[in-house]
C-alpha cells in the first residue's frame, strides 16, 4: 500500500468521527477545568480512546489527570507520540483553545491508527498522550522527570492561534529547560529565527520534508510567540510545534478567544490541522531515512544548545 494510500486512509478516518470530534471538544470547552485538576477532560478523553479501540489505554499516567493510549508496536517502525492538552485558564476558560488542541490530538490518533491498521506491512507505533497543566504549571515536566518520553521517537503536538498566518512555531526550544515566560523581547534574535529551529530540530528545512510551511514573517513570529512547557520537551524529544488559524481575530488568553475556541467556525481549520499532521507522521512511518534524518539534526542541534547554555 502506497504513502499516499495511507494518508488518504488516516484522512477518511478523521473525517468519519468529525462529530464525534467536535462533541468532544465541545464538551471540553463547556466544562473548563484548571491545571491539575482536568478530572472531566482526563475521563472524556480516554473514555473516546477506549471506545475507538486503541491498545493500553492508562488512565492517570504518572500525575491523577494525564493519560496514554496506543496501538501498534515500537519494534516494527517509529513510535510517534500525539499530544493532547486540555486544562483552561482562571475565569475565562479555555482562551488557550486546548479544547482544540485536544481534538487534533484525538483526530491525529484516529488518522494514524486507521493507516497502521489498513496498511500491508507493519510500520510502528503511535501513542495519544494526555498531557495536563499546560498553564500555568508546566505538567510536561513532571512527565519527562517521570521518564514518560524516553519511548518516543518523535513528539507531535499543534497550538493553535489567531493570526491570519499558517503556521508558527513558538520559542520554546530556544530557551533553557524550565524556562517559562510570556514576554520575549529580550530573545529578539532566537524568535526570528524560530521557525527554522523548529524545522532543523524536527530534520526538516522550514517544514518542506514533511510538506509542512512555518511562517517566516518576523513581525508574525514577535507578536504570536510565547512559553510553553513543550519548549522543555523538545531538549529529550525531537519535537515539532507548529500553530494553525481558527478563523479568529482575537489574540489568546483573551475573553474573545474563549468564544472563538467553543465557535463552529474554529472545526474546518481544526481537522485540517490533524490531517496535515497525521500525514506528516506517514511520511515518517514509510520513509526510513526520515527518522535517521531527524533524529541525527536533533542530536546536532541539542549539542549546539548545551554548548551555548555554557557560555
Amino acid at each position: 500500500m502506497s504513502c499516499e494510500q495511507l494518508k488518504q486512509i488516516a484522512c477518511d478516518a478523521i473525517d468519519d468521527a468529525a462529530k464525534d470530534l467536535h462533541d468532544t471538544s465541545q464538551k471540553l470547552w463547556e466544562n473548563p477545568e484548571l491545571a491539575y485538576k482536568e478530572v472531566f477532560a482526563h475521563d472524556i478523553l480516554t473514555k473516546f480512546l477506549e471506545e475507538r479501540n486503541f491498545e493500553n489505554v492508562i488512565r492517570h499516567y504518572h500525575t491523577k489527570t494525564a493519560f496514554c493510549a496506543s496501538y501498534g508496536e515500537k519494534s516494527d517502525g517509529p513510535h510517534i507520540a500525539v499530544m493532547c492538552e486540555y486544562d483552561a485558564l482562571p475565569e475565562i476558560g479555555h482562551a488557550c483553545g486546548h479544547n482544540l488542541i485536544a481534538e487534533v490530538g484525538l483526530a491525529v490518533g484516529i488518522g494514524l491508527k486507521a493507516a497502521l491498521e489498513r496498511s500491508n506491512k507493519k510500520l510502528g507505533k503511535v501513542t495519544v498522550l494526555g498531557t495536563p497543566a499546560e498553564e500555568e504549571i508546566g505538567g510536561k515536566v513532571d512527565l519527562i522527570n517521570a521518564g514518560v518520553y524516553k519511548d518516543y521517537d518523535i513528539n507531535n503536538r499543534i497550538y493553535r492561534r489567531r493570526s491570519t498566518c499558517r503556521r508558527i512555531p513558538v520559542g520554546g526550544q530556544q530557551m533553557k529547560p524550565g524556562g517559562m515566560v510570556h514576554e520575549l523581547e529580550e530573545l529578539d534574535a532566537k524568535v526570528t529565527c524560530c521557525a527554522q529551529g523548529a524545522a532543523i530540530a524536527t530534520g526538516c528545512k522550514n517544514g518542506q520534508t514533511l510538506g509542512m510551511e512555518f511562517e517566516r514573517d518576523e513581525k508574525i513570529i514577535k507578536k504570536f510567540g510565547g512559553s510553553t512547557d513543550m519548549g522543555n520537551v523538545s531538549h529529550v524529544l525531537p519535537t515539532i510545534h507548529p500553530e494553525f488559524h481558527i478563523g479568529s481575530d482575537f489574540s489568546s488568553h483573551t475573553k474573545g478567544f474563549t468564544v472563538a475556541a467553543g465557535d463552529e467556525t474554529a472545526q474546518s481549520y481544526t481537522l485540517s490541522t490533524a490531517k496535515a499532521m497525521a500525514m506528516a507522521a506517514i511520511d515518517i512511518y514509510t520513509d526510513p531515512t526520515l527518522l535517521t534524518k531527524i533524529r541525527e539534526e536533533f542530536d546536532t542541534n541539542l549539542t549546539r544548545r548545551n554548548r551555548l547554555r555554557q557560555k
